[in-house]
């Protein structure tokens, strides 16, 4: 009997177990699963959401990037017009530089030249009345002497009777 005892203690201890392991897939698949499912779904959804998330932070991300090229190179197109317009400036300014450096000759050599102007014009009020004054008084006494004034007269006829023989 000793061993049928131990048999029927046995048998209970393993019944127990597997109504005590039972019990606990019971009570497992009852709370525990519905829950582990639930939290599992949620997990998910969680990760089914970032990953949406990060699809769209990436397109975001290229959107920006083709965004940024285009600003560098609407920046590098500004620079260069900057640069151009920078050299059209400073030809420009060389340019008008130029310009006043040859207006200013043109004006000093203007009024050099009506300095000239001035001076012949002064002197010629000054010396002109002297010198038809001293023409007159020479021609007077070359032409108060009568060798002087038959050489006039003859000098004269020659020119009329040679022009009249050239006709």
């Amino acid at each position: 009997m000793f061993k049928s005892a131990l048999l029927v203690v046995m048998s209970f201890r393993w019944l127990n177990f597997g109504v005590f392991i039972g019990l606990i897939w019971y009570l497992y698949r009852r709370f525990g699963l519905p829950d582990l499912k639930q939290q599992l779904q949620q997990a998910l959804h969680q990760l089914y959401q970032q990953e949406r998330a990060i699809g769209h932070l990436n397109e975001a991300l290229q959107v920006e990037q083709v965004q940024l090229i285009e600003q560098q190179d609407q920046y590098a197109q500004l620079l260069q017009k900057i640069k151009q317009w920078q050299q059209a400036s400073s030809q420009q300014q060389a340019q008008q530089a130029q310009l006043q450096q040859l207006q200013q000759l043109s004006l000093a050599e203007k009024r050099q030249t009506q300095a000239v102007n001035l001076a012949i014009a002064q002197l010629q009020q000054r010396l002109l009345p002297q010198l038809l004054a001293q023409s007159r008084t020479d021609l007077q006494q070359v032409f108060t002497q009568p060798a002087a004034v038959h050489s006039y007269q003859q000098a004269i006829l020659q020119q009329l009777t040679s022009k009249g023989r050239a006709h």
